[in-house]
C-alpha cells in the first residue's frame, strides 16, 4: 500500500531467509544482504552456512558491525567473531562447512 511506500524504515527484520533455499543461494543471499548499507538488519537463522558467510564478509569489510548471538537451551549469548571471520563454538558447525566457505 501507499503507506509503506511513504515510510522510511531504518531497521529491517528478516526471519530465516534461508528456508527452502539451496546452500549456494544462501551464500549469495548473505552477500546480497551484506551489501544493503542504508538499513540496520536483524536476521534470525538456523543456517550455519548463512551465518558463517556473513562472518566472513564482515572479516573482509569491517566498516559495518556484525553481532551474532546463539540461543541454546533457553540461554542467549553473544558469539565472538574473530578478525578472520571465524565464529566461536557453534555446536552445529562441522569442519566440512568451514572448508566449504573458505
Amino acid at each position: 500500500s501507499d503507506v509503506y511506500k511513504r515510510q522510511n524504515y531504518d531497521h529491517v527484520i528478516i526471519e530465516e531467509p534461508e528456508i527452502n533455499v539451496h546452500v549456494n543461494l544462501q551464500l549469495d543471499l548473505a552477500r546480497y544482504l551484506w551489501g544493503i548499507r542504508d538499513k540496520t538488519l536483524f536476521i534470525t537463522t538456523h543456517s550455519d552456512v548463512f551465518l558463517m558467510q556473513l562472518a566472513r564478509l564482515w572479516a573482509r569489510d569491517t566498516s559495518r558491525e556484525l553481532r551474532a548471538y546463539l540461543l541454546h537451551d533457553g540461554v542467549t549469548r553473544r558469539l565472538h567473531v574473530d578478525e578472520n571471520g571465524e565464529i566461536e563454538e557453534i555446536p552445529t558447525i562441522a569442519e566440512a562447512l568451514n572448508k566449504l566457505l573458505a
